[in-house]
């Protein structure tokens, strides 16, 4: 949960400022799917 957390704020903070508005509703469940690329 806290590493999910953390690259959510990463990718939030810049790496995936125009994806986290994208996939803004399905933050909580489908999060892997946009860290694993996101990394």
């Amino acid at each position: 949960m806290i590493l999910k957390k953390a690259h959510a704020r990463m990718i939030a903070s810049g790496v995936g400022l125009p994806r986290k508005k994208a996939a803004a509703p399905p933050w909580s469940m489908p999060a892997e799917q946009f860290v694993l690329p996101a990394s």
